[in-house]
């Protein structure tokens, strides 16, 4: 249309970048440490001397991308882990823990406060 104007993308703010490079700092640490097998997360926190929020982020952000950082709440500890069987179990805790978080949220969703 006549008139109208086109917007390229919007570069990021600076300290925006600098955020991101330090994600990716963080991200590339934790990776190397799991690397070296199995850690909990007091151990991250110890030996990266990052707060456990961005140690938790790190983890979510690499699996994200495709890093199978393995979890359990039977076994203490992340790691990481090409077998199939360790995955799948991974994967069904994750997916029991979703529904339940979605069957509380449509409870609470017909409730008035």
């Amino acid at each position: 249309m006549m008139g109208e104007k086109k917007h390229g993308p919007k570069a990021a703010p600076e300290n925006q970048l600098h955020y991101t490079a330090a994600e990716d700092g963080r991200q590339a640490r934790i990776l190397h440490l799991l690397e070296d097998g199995r850690k909990t997360k007091l151990e991250l926190i110890s030996q990266t001397g990052y707060a456990e929020r961005d140690v938790r982020k790190a983890i979510e952000d690499l699996r994200r991308n495709g890093v199978r950082i393995l979890s359990s709440s039977h076994e203490s500890g992340y790691w990481i882990s090409d077998d199939a069987s360790e995955f799948e179990a991974f994967k069904r805790e994750m997916l029991s823990r979703a529904s339940r978080i979605t069957t509380t949220i449509e409870a609470m969703e017909g409730t008035d406060v």
